[in-house]
């Protein structure tokens, strides 16, 4: 029987993931500046009826929340 690579309770990758390497987050610090506009859009397109601007809004609320998200939108300060 081959033995083990590691032993018992010790982690194979000591340093874990990197930090803010994931495509998506680098991703939403890309846009972090252009929120605004990018919300004032999407709310557009979900007055007009686009079922899928809609339900990006509805499916980020709670994004929005977790990540303590502060923005001014339609002369209001949104505050998740």
């Amino acid at each position: 029987m081959p033995t083990p690579k590691f032993k018992p309770g010790q982690s194979g990758n000591p340093a874990g993931r990197p930090k803010d390497k994931t495509p998506a987050t680098l991703l939403r610090k890309s846009i972090l500046g252009d929120m605004p506009d990018v919300l004032k859009k999407l709310v557009e397109l979900a007055k007009g009826g686009d079922v899928a601007a809609a339900k990006v809004l509805i499916d980020s609320l709670p994004t929005a929340q977790a990540a303590g998200a502060v923005c001014q939108f339609a002369g209001q300060w949104l505050i998740g």
